[in-house]
């Protein structure tokens, strides 16, 4: 065939002459093997690719199912009052909360684009949570030059429980991840003389989402110095860079030094607590009675270290990147928690240290792939590998089927815009979720005006520390307000809070209130003759799923009856003389399945009954 070929063409020239006879050195027994080695070569890199892609999306998919299906937390609605703020208040509010600035940043460009629902808001933190899966990946790669260990790291943060709940949490602990994984890679490439610019701008990205970010950084530099001698081609970046970085530090410490909230009391934990933590998160994603799980975490901990000590002395700088990543974290937190640091800590949190995931899954990747490349020691890497994967697949797939919406505040917001309007005064006490107070009225559409500060002109909070003088403080805060709404968040359990409530009661008159759960709305005035506002709105259920210890509630006029309906039949009813936000709470004994709201002649309102997971109002 050949030899037809080579007939059928041209006059040869010397370069097609050497290319005959190249070709004609070549036995078919060795072109078959070439031709067998570049095909499965090629299914090689295509099923690695494949293999790649799909946990790149099953990291994505945890990450995004059930997004919008829990109510937001105190924190998650400080990120959304701050972006409604005008640039310059949040960024000097942000410097007074201990926080850099770069999430609030990023964060109010993304509301204004992608709204302010449970869904959205959180959207930001599944973007990043999903990249920071593939830094990871990229990362190890880069670090061990072996696909396996980059592939079993890329897994195992994909279903980690604790990196899926901060990657569905609207603050920045998703992003910093990120960052912190690209400062790595980054920084990796600089003893190849290439990566300056990028390792720069992740440094700055990791150190202006959160101050332990700079933790990132200090062990980078220590690692640095353990390998100054291999690191001649790109120490004239990194010095570069680590300028840069520090620069722009400094400038942002030099204008927050004055504004950061200052805490002189002295740690409410120990250095040994914060190892144990950090190790039992990653162990078995627990942070809840960790010494229960002593036992199982020593023995994680113990095949994660062998693993790492058993990989060969060619990864020697990686090693010891992830040593110094696992191991230097807890301390530095611990020192933070000085009374005299002014980045004081004095409380330990579990997701300080979800900023670390980097160095635990690269070293997972390094030292399950030491363990199966040993023909001694491959059971141990293979059941090792087993156990991770189905342990954290198993609590990911809990934790994903626990989240639901709870209606612990939008019914109750929705209510108070259905029967007040902007000329009526309200007062808020609550001891720390006034912000959700805000959050939930932006989502009912409540058409009042705010202030430079994204507050309500309407609404005052009242103050929830300690005083020597309530009366006097009492009188100052209602001064000028004969008839005024109050609402009530969690205030019961809180006895500053429950002294305001008596004071106000001791003073006007209740004219109104509706219940909801634990707390509640009220109307006072000083005339008890004063009249119940009416409203012709219908609030319907916020929820689609409900489970016992629940409550589905509706909101409409006065007069109208409301049944809950399971296959046909009246389970329950209410009605009321006033406009009312009908609570109706679902017991134990009601069977799975589709129920609705029907009120009066008008809507029907469904909705789903299930008993599939225990109620998680209270904590295990």
């Amino acid at each position: 065939a050949l030899e037809t070929m080579w007939e059928s063409m041209p006059p040869p020239t010397l370069l097609s002459l050497a290319a005959r006879s190249f070709w004609l050195s070549i036995t078919q027994d060795e072109i078959h093997r070439l031709m067998q080695f570049a095909r499965a070569y090629a299914r090689r890199r295509l099923t690695q690719t494949v293999i790649v892609i799909a946990l790149l999306l099953l990291a994505f998919g945890l990450r995004v199912e059930n997004l919008a299906e829990t109510p937001v937390h105190s924190d998650e609605a400080f990120s959304v009052w701050f972006s409604n703020m005008e640039f310059a208040n949040f960024t000097e509010r942000t410097a007074s909360d201990v926080h850099p600035p770069l999430y609030y940043w990023l964060f109010h460009i993304w509301t204004g684009l992608a709204g302010t629902s449970e869904f959205a808001i959180r959207a930001q933190a599944v973007f990043f949570g999903s990249l920071a899966a593939a830094a990871v990946y990229v990362l190890t790669r880069y670090m061990t030059q072996s696909r396996l260990a980059a592939t079993l790291a890329l897994l195992l943060i994909a279903l980690s429980p604790f990196h899926i709940q901060w990657s569905q949490n609207a603050r920045m602990y998703a992003q910093v991840v990120f960052f912190a994984s690209i400062a790595l890679y980054a920084y990796l490439r600089l003893f190849s003389g290439e990566g300056g610019a990028l390792f720069a701008s992740a440094g700055i990205g990791a150190i202006l989402t959160h101050y332990f970010g700079g933790i990132i950084v200090i062990i980078i530099v220590i690692h640095s110095l353990l390998y100054w001698r291999d690191f001649r081609r790109g120490r004239r970046q990194f010095v570069i860079s680590m300028a840069v970085i520090i620069t722009i530090a400094l400038l942002w410490g030099a204008y927050s030094i004055g504004l950061i909230r200052q805490d002189t009391s002295y740690a409410s934990f120990q250095p040994f607590f914060a190892y144990y933590l950090m190790a039992t998160l990653f162990a078995l994603n627990e942070s809840i009675s960790i010494h229960n799980y002593l036992p199982i975490t020593l023995l994680v901990c113990a095949v994660f270290f062998v693993g790492i000590a058993l990989a060969p002395r060619h990864q020697n700088p990686a090693k010891a990147l992830v040593l110094l990543g696992c191991l230097v974290p807890p301390g530095l937190i611990s020192a933070v928690a000085l009374p005299f640091v002014p980045f004081h800590v004095n409380w330990l949190s579990e997701r300080y240290f979800v900023l670390f995931s980097p160095f635990v899954f690269a070293g997972w990747g390094i030292g399950l792939t030491a363990y199966l490349q040993s023909r001694r020691l491959r059971v141990v890497g293979i059941a090792a590998a087993a156990g991770l994967i189905f342990l954290n697949a198993h609590r990911a797939t809990v934790q994903l089927r626990a989240r639901y919406f709870q209606d612990d505040y939008r019914s109750m917001m929705a209510a108070v815009a259905a029967l007040t309007t902007a000329d009526d005064k309200i007062f808020i006490v609550s001891a720390q979720y006034a912000l959700h107070v805000f959050y939930y009225l932006d989502q009912v559409d409540y058409s009042v005006p705010k202030d430079e500060n994204a507050r309500y002109i309407n609404l005052t909070g009242v103050p929830v520390g300690e005083t020597d003088d309530l009366d006097a403080m009492m009188n100052r805060v209602f001064s000028g307000a004969p008839y005024f709404w109050l609402i009530e968040i969690e205030a019961a359990h809180n006895q500053t809070q429950a002294d305001r409530i008596k004071w106000i009661e001791n003073r006007f008159h209740r004219i109104f209130r509706i219940p909801v759960g634990y707390n509640g709305i009220s109307l006072y005035s000083i005339d008890s003759a004063n009249s119940v506002p009416e409203s012709a709105t219908i609030v319907p259920p916020a929820v689609k799923e409900a489970r016992p210890g629940d409550q589905v509630r509706i909101g409409v006029p006065a007069g109208t009856k409301v049944d809950l309906v399971h296959s046909g039949q009246v389970v329950d009813s209410h009605v009321a003389d006033t406009w009312m936000l009908h609570q109706f709470d679902i017991y134990p004994f009601y069977f799975n399945g589709f129920y609705e709201l029907r009120a009066g002649e008008g809507e029907s309102y469904p909705f789903i009954i299930t008993h599939s997971q225990e109620f998680p109002g209270i904590d295990r």
